[in-house]
């Protein structure tokens, strides 16, 4: 069974797939998380709502704020 990836507001999400504004922008910054979750690109500031189960089959790692 795969692991679920925890995250909480305020960490980065490190995504498999680009995003559409460029070749290298795969950060996002997690602004809510719930059953639905706000990411806003690190790149271009664009914020996103995505379903949670969505995105836990997109994220390659996570990145806590603590970490940072």
């Amino acid at each position: 069974m795969a692991e679920l990836k925890t995250f909480l507001p305020g960490d980065t999400l490190v995504m498999k797939k680009n995003h559409a504004c460029s070749k290298s922008a795969k950060s996002f910054l997690v602004m809510m998380a719930a059953s639905d979750v706000k990411i806003k690109c690190i790149n271009c500031g664009r914020e996103i709502t995505v379903p949670l189960i969505k995105i836990e089959k997109s994220i390659k790692n996570v990145i806590s704020q603590k970490e940072n």
